[in-house]
């Protein structure tokens, strides 16, 4: 289950498989083979600052500006591919309001609907959640 945007879920500690919030701000949600892990604004500024001084230290980029626009630009990108799922569920919740009697009167299951909605959606765009 996702924290809300207000508690995102920090490193479980050692051993343990229950994580922790750690209270900082939300940006997005970063996929890993155990689930799902929210990252703050503070770890997407540190990734966008390591991946920009990686490529240009590996020679797979020349920096013609400085390395503080570089990483902003980098920031920003992340920032928008990690809220595609968050915009996604966000335009199914406006969708799903015009069933809303038949959810309430029990004749539409609103999880069902809703992971049919947004598979549908998935693929006639070509998204990559």
């Amino acid at each position: 289950m996702r924290p809300s945007c207000d508690r995102p879920w920090g490193r479980p500690p050692s051993g343990s498989t229950r994580h922790e919030p750690n209270h900082a701000p939300c940006v997005g949600w970063l996929r890993y083979r155990g689930g799902q892990m929210k990252l703050s604004k503070e770890r997407v500024t540190h990734l966008a600052q390591t991946l920009g001084a990686r490529l240009q230290a590996q020679g797979h980029l020349d920096l013609t500006g400085t390395p503080k626009a570089l990483a902003e630009a980098l920031e920003q990108a992340i920032t928008e591919e990690l809220m595609v799922e968050d915009r996604l569920n966000a335009e199914i919740r406006g969708l799903m309001k015009a069933y809303e009697a038949e959810i309430e009167q029990g004749r539409v299951d609103y999880q069902k609907m809703f992971t049919m909605i947004k598979s549908k959606l998935v693929r006639d765009r070509g998204l990559i959640l």
